[in-house]
């Protein structure tokens, strides 16, 4: 099985982000004031060489488990050929042949997101794309595992060129909350 096969979502820039209450949500009117809550929201540490794909890299904010990964563009898995912003981007890949497939972890991108404020209300956005022929699906989680887990975002790429997508907005306690993106 070659190490591109099986259903991935390309993304980049997914943020939590606050929003302005008083401009409803069709679509979201972001506050711009208001900084990104993510650390390294464009897949940029760590640098990796260009034309390719790296599995669980590590060395930066997020981590990576199972067939996940950045894609330093252009690469074997084709288009998106360039990113949002930045020079890399994040893959999320569902096949369970692949040696990187990791059955009891799952295939999951996590990063601690800090300076959530009680009462505001956020919006998770984020550009993503599909692999050609594949109509692969990714979820979004505050919290996995714990109690107070929210889905706040399903995925579900239909297009090889990156497409901005907002989630519905979400609330959440103050504090520090982790991010999870899994296949």
């Amino acid at each position: 099985t070659s190490p591109c096969s099986g259903g991935a979502s390309f993304l980049s820039r997914p943020v939590p982000t606050t929003i302005d209450h008083t401009g409803g949500f069709a679509p979201p009117t972001l506050d711009l004031g208001q900084r990104d809550l993510v650390v390294d929201g464009s897949f940029e540490t760590p640098a990796e060489p260009g034309r390719n794909f790296y599995y669980d890299p590590t060395g930066g904010t997020w981590t990576f488990t199972g067939t996940t990964g950045i894609i330093a563009p252009p690469s074997a898995f084709g288009t998106p050929s360039a990113a949002v912003s930045g020079n890399q981007y994040l893959f999320v890949q569902t096949n369970t042949g692949d040696g990187h497939n990791d059955p009891v972890n799952g295939q999951t991108v996590t990063e601690t997101v800090s300076n959530f404020v009680a009462g505001q209300k956020y919006v998770f956005n984020v550009y993503d794309a599909a692999r050609n022929g594949n109509a692969p699906a990714y979820k979004v989680t505050l919290d996995p595992g714990t109690p107070s887990a929210q889905v706040i975002y399903i995925g579900t790429p239909n297009s090889n060129t990156f497409t901005q997508k907002f989630s519905t907005p979400f609330t959440t306690t103050a504090g520090s909350h982790v991010l999870q993106i899994a296949a």
